[in-house]
């Protein structure tokens, strides 16, 4: 019915329709309708009425009320006695009589008075629908307890019906209406009725009255639930005493106070503790229901300094810790990454350092430390992972001389015969005739290692290069020749390659022998000094072995093409040594058979084949020839060090969007390269352009994710968009590496909030607020408007009236004449919103890491916090402690700490919020005595509103639980008013502004420091600014 009726105006014709279409049923509400329960206004009714059946439409209009009853059509009569004849009995005018009555023309004559006694008053109040009633006291003129009584005594009267009424009363009428005679007609009409459910929402003006309304108080507590004598007792901070001792007065128990439980909202249960005069009740309450855990512990104020390696940037001592405390390979790989120059020059000269490195490192860091070191190539062969892909593509890149003298070291080459399976791919020096050429004069045994591991056609055709022939005969052996199948069918190229060796070995049955593998006929055979054997030498498994894959090697490469041949040899379970052997065969083919999307099943198999990688199977190919395919692109990036591929795949002549494709749906291969990717610090300055170039070129937001993670080691919150993240990009990227990028930050997230905080930093991650990275808003630092005689300015910047000058002069203050006389107000300075939540933020994360105590802070700005033990200290700190009483000591302290824990007790509610001026924390006595001065300045102790006392400033903060003590000077030099929140905040802040003007190019660097105190930007300068890689990210 209450829906209905109080429906727009708007929506009843389509309510009526709805009705209409049910049906007589649809109109049943309006006949349970009556004067007390109808909440429509008239035109509400009249709108209805027209659009209802008629006897639905005669219905509303007989209970709805009017909004002016006096105005209703009604004729009042004139003359003595006239009025009373309008109530002689029978049916009523009651719109008649309202009129008469407020008809100031006839009042006197029709003696309105009459009305008010009986039978008059009888009959009026039996006639009258309850609203009509109203009107009719209220134009009687009549008191408000003698309009209540008529209301209690309406037939029509109901708890919702008084309650409508009352809702428009304030506490003064309610008070008024309460009389003890109303009481029992209330209790008589309506018995177990509350004061809550009569009044609503005037409970509280009620129970404010019942402080010296006893008849009203002791209604209140009648059948009252604990909860509401708990809001009874507290509903004046400064009167519950006087309301505890009235409710044991009349006779209330307090054993209410054992069924009460907390909530969110502690703020009434908090009063009562520190104030009820029943200390025994009080205790109860805050060991029972508060539970506050009061810390015993007391602040400390030490200033943790900055560590050492925090500013000498020795990366080289972190990687030795690292590598002596057993710290995981990938923690190593981290450590080398960070080293200089310099560093790896000085380990590079070290062999055992070097060797301990190169022992630890393992995949995917290998190539990193590789890289990094630059050790020889010999130095790699002897210690690291030979088959590492991180060792073949390093390997790559060293002199070809390197790979000679390690070959001729005999414990190197032990590793690399025994380790190395596949010379060609493993050690891609040798590849370069000039250099298999001395290896193979500088060992004989490489030879053996050639043939043992390499297909006879393609080992052939490089040993018979005319640069190598010579020295391939030289190590040729029976034993090599044995290495060999018995029969090739060479090519004549192949053939005249065999015969350049064969010309230069020195036995003739030898070189004989080795002439029959190619079947070479009527070729001159030199005599052989040697006796021939008198007997064959059977076959051995390894010579069976080599007569099996070339047989088979034979057979496949019948199929002209790269594709027909690997169709045959993939099927069924391949070998991946004759799989190699049809590549470097068919090797002309790779660029087409790559690049055809029909191929990519066979591509598939191959990659799974072969363990090395496509660039050392056909090192003519380009790099982002295998990104046509899924798994071209899978077998790349699961091969070839990912550091490499960036190199290789944003240069210059390299098609981006060949990488940038699959980055976009961040495919199975394109995934794997970008966890391989070294991140934040561990980039060079060559790499970090490279992965802007990757992010610049990809589309998709999820790609630009994951290339932001790349770039600053932080994760990226699903909901940021590639737009978004160029914004926190640019803001990051002004930092020293060490701020964000090294591990500090470990992401960037996003939370809901509607006002509030922008930002949040905790557990080594920031959240900045839904829509901050869309939006363009503006802040101020030092936004604070203090205006400042030229003493307190040069005391807090600790600088002379010629500085002070100069920086009036550079706009940093200005200067205004004011009936006090001039005053210097700090100019405001104006950034982005993003870029100070940012700043702040990591300034959180660089605090952090450096302890949370530093000099600055709690030395130069001479912060001072205090826990709840510690209010005693934190009084004796504002002076005249000593003057309180000892048994008033105790109760200030407990009144600091309810306050301290409260939910309520926040940056908008201050201690006069729970205790009145009887409490000895705000007594009028303690004139003097600073903390109470503090407690009557009825202030929450936020910096938005902070008043010195005794030279200093209180600073509340519950998030913290801690209080502050801070020279007024540090107010005076703050970056915000913000910043005097907190220790943290004041760091953060200061972090913010020395970074706010600077883009990180070396044009803005004397940019730094923005408008901060010089004493700021000194310790700025010789320290934040300089710190580098060693602090701990734990």
């Amino acid at each position: 019915m209450t829906t209905l009726g109080s429906a727009s105006r708007a929506a009843i014709p389509a309510l009526a329709k709805s009705l209409n279409e049910i049906g007589p049923d649809g109109w049943k509400w309006v006949f349970e309708l009556d004067a007390g329960t109808a909440s429509m206004g008239e035109d509400r009714a009249k709108k209805f009425a027209a659009l209802a059946p008629a006897d639905a439409s005669g219905a509303l209009l007989a209970v709805a009320p009017t909004a002016d009853i006096s105005s209703q059509p009604g004729k009042a009569p004139g003359g003595a006695g006239a009025l009373t004849k309008l109530v002689s009995g029978g049916t009523i005018d009651i719109a008649a009589v309202t009129a008469a009555v407020a008809d100031g023309r006839t009042f006197e004559k029709n003696h309105s008075a009459a009305l008010t006694k009986s039978p008059y008053r009888e009959r009026l109040i039996a006639a009258a629908s309850l609203d009509q009633l109203y009107v009719m006291t209220e134009v009687l003129g009549l008191y408000t307890a003698e309009q209540f009584e008529w209301l209690l005594e309406s037939p029509h009267a109901t708890v919702e019906g008084l309650r409508s009424i009352s809702a428009s009363w304030g506490g003064v009428a309610v008070d008024l209406a309460i009389t003890p005679a109303n009481l029992k007609k209330l209790h008589t009409r309506f018995a177990g009725v509350g004061p809550a459910e009569l009044f609503g929402t005037q409970t509280k003006d009620l129970y404010e009255r019942a402080l010296t309304n006893a008849p009203l108080r002791r209604w209140c507590t009648k059948g009252a639930d604990p909860v509401q004598l708990l809001q009874l007792v507290t509903v004046r901070h400064d009167a519950v005493a006087l309301m505890w001792r009235a409710l044991v007065a009349d006779g209330v128990k307090t054993d209410w106070v054992h069924q009460l439980g907390t909530g969110r909202d502690d703020a009434a249960l908090r009063m009562l503790a520190v104030n009820c005069p029943d200390r025994a009740i009080g205790s109860w309450i805050k060991d029972h229901l508060l539970g506050d855990r009061i810390v015993t512990e007391s602040a400390s104020n030490t200033v943790i300094p900055i560590p050492e390696g925090a500013l000498e940037r020795n990366a080289r001592r972190r990687l030795a810790e690292g590598i002596e405390h057993g710290e995981s390979s990938r923690e190593i790989g981290r450590r080398t990454s960070e080293l200089t120059e310099a560093d790896a020059a000085r380990i590079r000269s070290n062999p055992d350092e070097l060797s301990n490195v190169l022992l630890t490192i393992e995949e995917p860091w290998v190539s990193r430390a590789l890289f990094k070191l630059q050790p020889t190539a010999a130095d790699v062969l002897r210690y690291a992972d030979v088959n590492a892909p991180g060792v073949v593509a390093y390997l790559r890149t060293r002199p070809a001389t390197e790979t000679v003298d390690a070959l001729a070291d005999p414990v190197i080459a032990n590793r690399m015969f025994f380790r190395i399976g596949s010379p060609f791919t493993r050690v891609p020096a040798l590849m370069e005739p000039g250099t298999l050429a001395a290896a193979l004069l500088r060992n004989h045994d490489v030879l053996a290692w050639i043939l043992r591991t390499t297909d006879a056609r393609y080992a052939l055709t490089l040993l018979g290069h005319a640069s190598v022939a010579a020295a391939a005969g030289k190590a040729f052996t029976r034993e090599a020749l044995d290495l060999l199948p018995s029969t090739i069918e060479l090519s004549p190229a192949e053939k005249a390659a065999l015969e350049r060796i064969a010309k230069h070995v020195k036995s003739t049955i030898v070189a004989e022998r080795l002439r029959e593998r190619g079947v070479l006929e009527d070729e001159d055979v030199e005599e052989d000094t040697e006796a021939a054997p008198s007997t064959v030498k059977a076959p051995t498994d390894e010579n069976q072995l080599v007569e099996s894959r070339q047989h088979l090697i034979d057979l496949v490469l019948q199929h002209g093409d790269l594709e027909g041949a690997l169709g045959a040899v993939l099927a069924g379970d391949p070998d991946p040594f004759v799989v190699l052997a049809v590549c470097r065969a068919r090797s002309e083919g790779a660029l087409a058979f790559f690049t055809d999307e029909n191929n990519t099943r066979l591509i598939e198999k191959l990659r799974k084949a072969l363990k090395e990688s496509p660039i050392s199977v056909f090192p003519q190919v380009p790099y982002y020839v295998y990104l046509h395919s899924a798994p071209g692109r899978r077998w790349l990036f699961e091969t070839e060090p990912a550091p490499i591929l960036l190199q290789e795949l944003t240069a210059p002549d390299a098609p981006i969007s060949l990488l940038t494709r699959p980055l976009d749906k961040l495919d199975y291969g394109a995934s794997a390269w970008v966890r391989a990717l070294p991140t934040g610090t561990q980039l060079s300055a060559r790499e970090q352009r490279s992965v802007r170039t990757v992010f610049d070129a990809v589309k998709t937001d999820q790609a630009a994710r994951a290339m932001f993670g790349v770039r600053f080691g932080a994760s990226a919150a699903d909901s940021y968009t590639k737009a978004e993240l160029v914004r926190l990009w640019g803001v990051l990227e002004r930092l020293p590496p060490s701020h964000a990028a090294q591990a500090a930050v470990t992401g960037f997230y996003e939370f809901k909030h509607e006002g509030g905080a922008a930002g949040l930093y905790g557990d080594h991650a920031i959240s900045l607020r839904e829509g901050l990275l869309r939006k363009n808003d503006d802040d101020d630092a030092f936004d604070q408007g203090m205006q400042l005689t030229g003493e307190q300015v040069m005391a807090a910047y600790r600088i002379d009236q010629k500085q002070l000058d100069a920086r009036v002069a550079q706009g940093h203050f200005e200067l205004k004449e004011t009936p006090e006389g001039p005053r210097y107000e700090v100019k405001p300075q104006s950034q982005k919103l993003l870029d100070s939540v940012v700043l702040h933020e990591v300034g959180h994360r660089v605090d952090d890491i450096l302890g949370k105590h530093n000099e600055l802070v709690y030395g130069l700005a001479g912060w001072r916090e205090f826990g709840e033990s510690d209010i005693p200290a934190f009084a004796q700190e504002f002076g005249g402690w000593d003057k309180v009483r000892p048994a008033d000591q105790p109760r200030i302290v407990e009144a600091w700490q309810v306050w301290f824990n409260s939910t309520q007790g926040d940056a908008t509610t201050g201690l006069d919020a729970f205790v009145g001026e009887a409490h000895p924390a705000r007594s009028k006595d303690y004139k003097g005595v600073g903390i109470v001065g503090i407690a009557r300045q009825n202030k929450p102790l936020n910096a938005y509103d902070v008043t010195p006392v005794a030279g200093k400033v209180p600073v509340a903060h519950h998030g913290y639980s801690k209080l502050y003590r801070v020279p007024v000077t540090t107010l005076h030099a703050a970056p915000s008013t913000y910043s005097m929140t907190a220790p943290a905040e004041f760091f953060a802040e200061c972090y913010a502004e020395y970074y706010r003007a600077y883009d990180g190019t070396p044009k803005t660097e004397d940019k730094k420091g923005g408008h901060l105190a010089g004493w700021i930007k000194a310790w700025f300068d010789a320290n934040i600014d300089k710190l580098a890689f060693n602090p701990s990210r734990k």
